[in-house]
């Protein structure tokens, strides 16, 4: 049997500092959010929001999460879906879904259904993307909009259960493909333009990880975790991150973070590593400007959830059941696996998960905490709970 673990610890990713870091970032946040702060000042600083719903989760302070309520809540009723660039409407979208997967309120999810409104409104179906504004006639692809909107289709389709947001999704991420791998040229004749050098810049970089890792969780798929890999390893070769924009490494950090989870390969969790130290020793953010920071530094110290679901039977309800329950756990960023003995052997073993020939088996991990596997759904939801209270 699986017995409850703490794996052992790598060294901090930046020295004790790292928790007043993200402690001073926190009451910088909640004293934000008490002076009641303008829809316009929200919609700037949605990491905060992001922040603030992930701390709620580890320190359950009813304060505070009343505090992103109401403020989510008066942004959802000030906002003007129309006006948001795509990267606005995915960020309010999927912070929209986690507070909805926090508390399960039918609130949050319509002001999910609303905004995703609006993106399937800008969805080309000629064109195969989805366009800066419905009036956007200038064809240009916006790669990072798109892949962040993809990302949260991708999501939404599960999370809500709308069939109308898995083949726009699924386009999107061609396109995005497309652009970082000239092997996909061979499914359509030509990529359309791009604005400026958009595959070079970091922030479209980690959106398109971030978008493939989101696919492969969803659909199961995990040919995705190829794509997520092919273009990490390809940026992980050529470029430096020195002159690049604060926040835009920070999101390239958390997208290597992440993938390190579905892949097992150190080298990613290094990288990011070597992201966020650099950004401490140079010029870190402060204030409010903190918190994507203060996020990603938290992420790399303990990845707040992974779960890994294994079945030997292709058409198992059990195990589709106990994965539809995963994908509607909260967590600020996650991993979640669905494995076949058969076909995922190299990855199961890299895990050192045992298999069930009788029953599929779910795996959870909060940070270093792993508990023993459940065998359905009810029980993986209390372990998830349980381990985010060790």
């Amino acid at each position: 049997m699986f017995d409850l673990q703490l794996t052992a610890s790598e060294p901090d990713a930046s020295d004790s500092g790292n928790a007043n870091l993200i402690q001073d970032t926190l009451r910088q946040v909640k004293v934000w959010l008490r002076s009641h702060p303008t829809p316009s000042s929200l919609y700037a600083n949605l990491p905060a929001l992001e922040l603030a719903l992930a701390a709620h989760l580890k320190n359950q302070d009813t304060e505070l999460f009343a505090l992103v309520r109401d403020a989510l809540a008066r942004l959802n009723q000030n906002v003007e879906p129309t006006q948001l660039s795509l990267e606005g409407l995915a960020a309010l979208i999927l912070l929209n879904l986690r507070t909805d997967q926090r508390i399960g309120t039918t609130e949050f999810q319509s002001a999910a259904q609303g905004l995703l409104a609006e993106g399937l409104a800008r969805f080309d179906s000629q064109l195969e993307y989805l366009k800066a504004s419905v009036s956007d006639n200038s064809q240009v692809f916006h790669a990072e909009g798109n892949a962040k909107l993809g990302e949260a289709f991708y999501l939404a389709w599960r999370v809500l259960d709308d069939q109308a947001l898995r083949s726009p999704a699924g386009d999107v991420l061609g396109q995005v493909s497309t652009l970082f791998d000239p092997l996909f040229h061979l499914y359509r004749e030509a990529l359309p333009p791009t604005n400026g050098n958009e595959s070079q810049r970091l922030s479209t970089i980690a959106a398109a990880i971030q978008l493939f890792l989101t696919a492969s969780e969803t659909t199961g798929r995990a040919t995705y975790i190829i794509r997520a890999c092919f273009l990490a390893d390809s940026f992980l070769r050529q470029t430096d991150t020195e002159g690049s924009v604060t926040q835009d490494r920070v999101a390239l950090a958390r997208a290597l973070n992440r993938l390190e989870q579905f892949t097992s390969k150190p080298e990613y969790r290094r990288a990011a590593q070597d992201i966020l130290k650099a950004i401490r020793e140079s010029n870190p953010p402060q204030g409010l400007d903190a918190a994507s920071y203060a996020l990603a530094v938290q992420e790399w110290e303990q990845f707040p959830l992974h779960i890994v679901i294994i079945s030997n039977k292709e058409d198992d309800e059990n195990a589709n059941a106990m994965w539809r329950a995963a994908l509607n756990e909260y967590a600020s960023t996650r991993a979640i696996e669905l494995l076949d003995p058969t076909r995922h052997t190299a990855r199961i073993k890299t895990l050192g998960y045992a298999v069930a020939h009788d029953s599929a088996l779910a795996y959870i991990c909060i940070g270093p905490v792993c508990l023993p596997p459940v065998r359905s759904a009810q029980d993986l939801q209390r372990a998830v709970e349980r381990a985010g209270m060790l």
